[in-house]
């Protein structure tokens, strides 16, 4: 188990934890308990890089100006807000599609908005929908604003007890993410009065029935859903991502009623699967996963006539070991099919390593539709990529590169396990039967659409 997921949860377990909170009844662990689990992995992204060119610059104060949500007219008939992130929006046949939320949106266009938050500066467009409001004139608005305002001198003690709190209880923590912590909180109290004007506005000028909040969970924006739950909205988080045993956004936080009033009501997940690692008191509801059921329908459609590659998807951490195994590949006589080497967006490969996959006639790829790999693929070879899952539900021969962190993110009872590229040769020879049917039903519900539509007409007080 992961030590900073250990200690993030054990300070779950601490019954006071929850009782610091600030302006408006705010809780205070909820707003940096994501943010302290990433520095202490050292994957939170502290600044955000600012463009070069002045056309981008441009281009993004034009389109978050003319699409703020902040100047949407009073609009009847809005039954639901989407706040979403362009980091789920992939670009294919000249358009980004946000694979989380779009086909939510598309169910019923006339009555939902869009607020997305760009990805740094950067707005992608062309967008479906066409009309996309942008959550960052919010955001900017009261970066701009929290200037003039103060932090009364008690709820300044209120943030260092708190700090002082989490010191005593969590030995590991670092100087450096007391002062990270302190800074956030009192950046966002500053913020706070100016972010409940704009939210209880927007809320109040709309009156939709459902919020769908694609990172609801996480915390460091709680505050959206304890203003949204006030104004009787519920509170709808879709799963966006592969949620292992290591997911401490769904971990054991401390859970009393104050706790889920900063927490989504309902969590859309992609099957039964996926329930053992959520620990939360928000409801789970069975929905599927849209975009991958859709794609699956679109490339059974335009099935290549022969499929006839070995798909190896790399890791970042361990590229080495995914080359060496697609170069012995390369040299088996047995494995006589092309071999695809799908790189993670972090690898960056050495001059010598394309050399030498060069080569062995190793094809290479970065930017293609994986669905589209997959499904002319006859045998999927990974370690603890998310592509794994995905792959089953294709029904997929998959090879799993055992390790560490394989054996905490994939089920044993998934694929076909191996330890080194000998032993991987071997098990290919020995011609395994195709995936588990039913495991993968239990991982990827279908039908998502009836799915989703039963449960909104379940819980809507404005019954069709």
């Amino acid at each position: 188990m992961d030590n900073s997921a250990n200690e993030i949860w054990h300070l779950d377990d601490q019954p006071d934890i929850i009782k610091f909170s600030f302006y408006d009844n705010i809780l205070l662990w909820p707003l940096v308990r994501y943010h302290l689990f990433e520095l202490k992995n050292e994957t939170l992204n502290k600044a955000v890089e600012v463009p070069k060119f002045k056309l981008q610059i441009f281009k993004y104060i034009f389109n978050i100006t003319f699409n703020n949500p902040i100047f949407i007219f009073k609009k009847k008939n809005i039954s639901t807000i989407i706040l979403g992130s362009s980091t789920s929006n992939q670009f294919e046949d000249g358009l980004f599609f946000n694979k989380v939320n779009d086909h939510f949106y598309n169910i019923n266009p006339q009555s939902t908005i869009f607020i997305e938050r760009s990805l740094g500066f950067n707005i992608q467009k062309p967008r479906t929908p066409n009309k996309i409001f942008y959550h960052d004139s919010i955001f900017i608005l009261s970066e701009i604003l929290k200037y003039l305002t103060i932090v009364p001198k008690k709820e300044k003690k209120r943030i260092k007890e708190f700090i002082d709190y989490l010191v005593k209880h969590d030995l590991n923590i670092k100087n450096e993410h007391i002062n990270f912590i302190y800074n956030k909180l009192t950046s966002i109290r500053k913020k706070l009065p100016i972010l409940k004007f704009l939210y209880k506005n927007l809320y109040e000028k709309l009156n939709p029935e459902f919020l769908l909040f694609e990172d609801a969970s996480y915390g460091s924006k709680s505050y959206i859903i304890k203003w949204a739950k006030e104004e009787g909205i519920k509170v709808i988080e879709p799963q966006h991502g592969i949620i292992n045993m290591l997911a401490y956004s769904y971990g054991k936080a401390g859970f009393t009623d104050d706790y889920f009033k900063f927490l989504p009501d309902y969590i859309l997940i992609y099957g039964k699967f996926w329930v053992k690692n959520i620990r939360s008191p928000s409801k789970l509801v069975n929905i599927g996963f849209p975009f991958l059921e859709e794609k699956i329908k679109h490339t059974n459609g335009n099935k290549a006539k022969t499929e006839s590659s070995i798909l190896i998807i790399s890791q970042w951490n361990i590229t080495d070991q995914f080359i060496d195994i697609a170069i012995k590949l390369s040299n088996t006589k047995q494995t006589n099919i092309p071999i695809l080497l799908r790189l993670h967006p972090k690898d960056n490969l050495t001059p010598n390593q394309l050399t030498i996959i060069k080569e062995h006639n190793i094809s290479i790829d970065k930017n293609s539709n994986i669905y589209e790999l997959i499904q002319a693929s006859t045998i999927v070879i990974a370690s603890y990529s998310t592509v794994i899952f995905e792959a089953l539900a294709f029904n997929k021969d998959i090879f799993i590169l055992d390790n560490y962190f394989a054996r905490i993110v994939i089920p044993r009872e998934l694929g076909i396990w191996f330890s080194n590229p000998d032993e991987l040769i071997s098990k290919i020879n020995d011609k395994p039967a195709t995936m588990q049917t039913e495991y993968t039903k239990q991982i990827w519900s279908l039908n998502w659409k009836d799915n989703y539509t039963k449960f909104i007409n379940e819980i809507s007080t404005q019954k069709p």
